[in-house]
């Protein structure tokens, strides 16, 4: 509180006419005195001197004319006892009225004095009329010291002064002195008027320096503290200058608001010491209460209350009183003033105490925010100094105003960024998406738009940055764009590596079955009648059983890369040429006539039989059938009619091509095989079979998968990929979905009521999942069953999750409520990226079997697969093998961390369920390469239509349920 000691007390002298009274007493809140309040301000500073001089003028006026009226009187007649003690009284009254004049003060006894020296006077000389002025003189002298009530007594004390000679004589006043009353009441009048201006003025000037001088100490740049120290101070001048008698003997204590307590800032030194820093709770009532009130924006309060006393005793100790004020600004209580004087004195406060709280809460507010500003800005400045993230503030021109340390990890200066055009940075091929985005941001106050651009570094190098762009124009500290931007140049190469898994055969690199129908549904829609029908050959090879019988599975793998090399070599530019599984192939022709397919076709059956892939090893052969599409046919009704071609050239003789005709299987047929489809579905004549997932490497059964089963009354056995997707497509696949699942958790029950503890997965198609009751069918179906949802794991494709993201992360969130667990379905066919992965509520990822199949034999692929491995274990989920045929591959994944696995090494889909319990130990080597066996003795099956079928349906769109 240093600070604030070079107030007015130690530069103000001390005044004659500072009022005593209470400020709410005071001159200015009189409506009788508010004139004299007009006149000193029209008079202004001046007003005090003109007083003073008024005041010595009559001082002096009074002297000289005593003194005249003296020598008058010795003059004009002999001197006598009774003149001379008579013109005593009359000198001596004069030099009371000098006396008063130099000491600045005056009080009643005074004036009794000299009003009993010119009684006397009066009564002594012969000089009516000269005492008479004399008393006027000295009742207006003595008006200029008095309030209201003294200006009374005065005015009866000369009254009688004016009046004693003839009462004392008992001789009747005469008439002149029946008229020097009234001149006695307008003397006292206006000289009375004259004290109040000149009081006024002076109040006015103290406030006009203590305010002045609270003000430049305030705005000096203190602290909070050296603040709240300043107001005490000026706040307990101004009372004891211009409050109640004693006013100087009161405490003002500043409290601030400190996380809901009362902190001391600063008080005064008016007889208590209240230490700084000092904290106490803010009383739920009382004066402190009610002024600090941050609900309210402070109210002032007078009375003490207990609470309030309570907190006085711990400031002050007992026995005071006191008011609070509250200290508020733009609605919020900043804390209050506590003005306090012991009991008996009244602690009313000036009036120009508000103006100095309301000056004091702007300065203390201010400077809350300004240190609340630097306190952000620290902060913002050590965030972004440690951040790992390039952060960047632009203006509107997209010009850099402020780069972060980070982007020395591209090999810049901060300094060499900053006045630069953002742009330049900018590969040429992205900087159009980003200048668009950023654009939008900057039109648009307030928003926020993310995107991705490569961005080079010092060497040249481009680097993948994924960039959130924000509008902070608003912000006081930052008033810009601000972009945070993150490195991510491994995880686009990783998706960018899983995107091209998703969409090629990671064997042979060719479209996979999924890309390849694509490409040729977006070909029939382009397709018009006045161009060339689009034309797909369908490939199958004779001999791959052969080659891996005679050579082993890695020849047959090498026969197939070699044919895909062929094919692309056999085909044109914009052909498309695809693996679709196992030992068939693909091609699709685009803008060819029927001669320009058969020339192809011709040549592509040449092209693989071109001579053996090796030494000793045989040429490869290959059956094709050859389909132009026709007006209103489908993907499936063009494949199906090559498929058709195809098989009609097997059963003839195997080795060469054929087109589709009408002699063939329609694919109208396909409408027949849909009808019988409804009626098994509503005839309960869909089968369910169970594959297991077993532990690894315990290889027990830990779940088994449902999947559907169709045998046709004149077909047979239909493959599961052809007529799931003839239900999808018919909108009866939640009718078959909830059949399986139905199905599937009875058969659960049972084998649980038998002891067995393998869970059930089960297949949910895209339809299902979006449909609005799916939930509540699986919890029906649960209760029917009586099986817990823990026991039930929903089996979701990749593809599906990411073909409506806000849909099916709510259906994926209901479905997670209800208890059951969620597995991601052939993870790496459909692409959902990293970032989707880690916030959708799954607890199970199966890698695709086309991951599964390259290992052992592609670095790259192995690579993929551990890859997938550790982001599980990194997201906390259960990883699946699915596809798994071999022992070596089982052994990798084993290695790589993998604990469960599925595949016909394992067992293919049975009819029967899990076999009764046993451990891990009974699982021998022998159990291993019998499972081994058993895998490859029906991979060799694939001649068997009705088997491989059953396999395709793996790989296909569509997951069977």
């Amino acid at each position: 509180m240093d600070s604030a000691e070079p107030t007015s007390r130690s530069r103000s002298r001390p005044s004659r006419w500072a009022n005593r009274a209470t400020g709410r007493h005071a001159l200015d809140a009189e409506p009788g005195r508010r004139f004299a309040g007009l006149f000193a301000w029209v008079l202004g500073r001046h007003t005090i001197a003109i007083v003073d001089r008024v005041h010595a003028l009559m001082a002096g006026v009074h002297a000289g004319y005593a003194l005249l009226l003296v020598a008058l009187l010795l003059v004009a007649q002999p001197p006598s006892p009774q003149t001379l003690i008579g013109a005593a009284c009359l000198l001596a009254a004069s030099g009371s009225v000098l006396l008063g004049a130099r000491a600045g003060r005056r009080r009643l006894p005074q004036d009794a004095r000299e009003a009993a020296l010119l009684l006397a006077a009066g009564a002594l000389l012969d000089a009516p009329s000269g005492v008479e002025f004399v008393l006027l003189l000295s009742a207006g002298n003595a008006a200029l010291y008095h309030r209201l009530l003294g200006r009374v007594i005065t005015l009866a004390l000369f009254g009688l002064a004016l009046m004693g000679p003839s009462l004392v004589t008992g001789a009747a006043p005469d008439l002149a002195m029946g008229w020097s009353l009234p001149r006695f009441v307008v003397v006292v009048v206006v000289f009375g008027f004259v004290a109040d201006v000149a009081r006024f003025a002076e109040r006015r000037l103290v406030e006009e320096q203590l305010l002045g001088s609270a003000r430049t100490t305030l705005t000096a740049g203190l602290d909070v503290d050296g603040m709240g120290g300043v107001l005490a101070t000026v706040a307990h001048d101004l009372v004891a200058r211009l409050g109640p008698r004693g006013g100087d003997r009161a405490v003002c204590v500043t409290l601030l608001l400190d996380g809901g307590r009362l902190r001391v800032s600063g008080s005064s030194d008016g007889g208590a010491t209240v230490p700084t820093g000092l904290v106490v709770d803010r009383p739920p009532s009382g004066p402190l209460a009610d002024a600090s009130d941050s609900r309210s924006g402070g109210a002032p309060a007078s009375d003490q209350g207990s609470t309030g006393a309570h907190a006085l005793d711990h400031l002050l100790g007992p026995g005071w009183w006191a008011t609070a004020l509250p200290l508020a600004a733009g609605g919020a209580s900043l804390g209050a003033l506590l003005i306090a004087a012991p009991t008996g004195i009244d602690p009313s406060r000036p009036s120009a105490l508000d103006v100095l709280l309301t000056e004091a809460a702007l300065a203390l507010d201010a400077r809350r925010q300004e240190a609340e500003r630097a306190r952000r800005e620290q902060l913002l400045h050590t965030v972004l100094a440690e951040s790992s993230d390039l952060v960047l503030v632009l203006d509107h021109d997209l010009v850099v105003r402020y780069a972060s340390p980070a982007v020395a990890q591209l090999g810049w200066a901060a300094e060499h960024l900053e006045g630069q055009d953002l742009t330049w940075l900018l590969h040429p091929d992205d900087r159009l998406q980003a200048s668009t985005s950023l654009r939008e941001v900057v039109d648009s106050p307030g928003s926020r738009r993310t995107f991705e651009a490569r961005v080079r570094d010092a060497r040249g190098h481009w680097h993948v940055l994924e960039t959130v762009a924000t509008d902070h124009r608003g912000d006081p500290e930052l008033r810009g764009i601000l972009l945070n931007s993150r490195a991510i140049t491994e995880r686009k190469a990783l998706e960018d590596q899983l995107a091209l898994q998703a969409h090629t055969d990671s064997l042979t690199g060719l479209l996979n079955r999924t890309s390849f129908e694509d490409r040729v549904g977006a070909t029939l829609e382009a397709w018009r009648a006045w161009h060339p029908p689009p034309a797909v050959l369908y490939i199958d090879l004779d001999n791959l059983k052969q080659v891996n019988d005679a050579y082993g599975h890695w020849a047959g793998d090498e026969l197939l890369s070699a044919v895909a090399q062929r094919l692309r070599a056999s085909t044109r530019g914009g052909d498309a040429v695809s693996r679709l599984g196992g030992d068939e192939f693909a091609v699709l022709l685009t803008q060819a006539n029927r001669a320009t397919v058969e020339r192809v076709a011709d040549r592509v059956l040449s092209g693989i039989r071109n001579g053996p892939i090796g030494p000793g090893h045989p040429r490869p052969e290959a059956s094709m059938g050859v389909a132009i599409a026709r007006p209103g046919w489908t993907v499936t009704q063009l494949l199906q009619a090559a498929d058709a071609a195809m098989y009609e050239v097997k059963r003839a003789g195997k080795g060469t091509w054929r087109h589709y005709d009408d002699a063939l299987p329609s694919p109208q047929d396909q409408s027949a095989l849909l009808t019988d489809l409804g009626l098994a579905i509503e005839h309960d004549d869909i089968t369910v079979h169970y594959q297991p997932l077993v532990s690894l490497p315990g290889r027990d059964w830990v779940a088994v998968e449902a999947l559907a089963r169709w045998t046709h009354s004149e077909r047979g056995a239909v493959p599961p990929a052809e007529f799931v997707h003839l239900a999808e497509r018919a909108g009866l696949i939640s009718d078959l979905g909830r059949r399986v699942l139905s199905r599937g958790l009875a058969d659960l029950a049972r084998w649980r009521t038998a002891g067995v503890t393998a869970g059930l997965q089960v297949n949910v198609s895209g339809t299902q999942l979006l449909a609005p009751n799916l939930v509540e069918e699986v919890a029906l179906a649960l209760e029917r069953a009586g099986v817990p949802p823990s026991a039930l794991t929903l089996e979701i494709t990749e593809t599906t999750l990411i073909q409506n993201v806000d849909r099916t992360r709510e259906a994926l969130d209901s479905l997670r409520a209800l208890g059951v667990r969620l597995s991601i379905d052939d993870f790496g066919a459909g692409y959902a990226g990293l970032g989707y992965l880690r916030d959708l509520p799954v607890d199970e990822l199966k890698i695709d079997r086309s991951y599964i199949a390259s290992l052992g034999h592609s670095h790259e692929g192995t690579s993929l697969v551990r890859t997938v491995v550790d982001l599980a274990h990194v997201l906390g989920l259960e990883i699946v093998a699915e596809g798994v045929e071999h022992e070596p591959q089982a052994r990798t994944l084993i290695e790589m961390g993998c604990t469960r696995a599925q595949g016909f090494l394992f067992g293919g889909p049975t009819a029967e369920g899990p076999p009764p319990e046993r451990g891990g130990e009974e699982h021998s080597a022998a159990d291993a390469g019998a499972q081994e066996e058993e895998a490859r003795a029906r991979q060799e099956e694939g001649g068997a239509r009705q088997e491989e079928g059953g396999a395709r349906q793996e790989t296909g769109r569509t997951r069977t349920p």
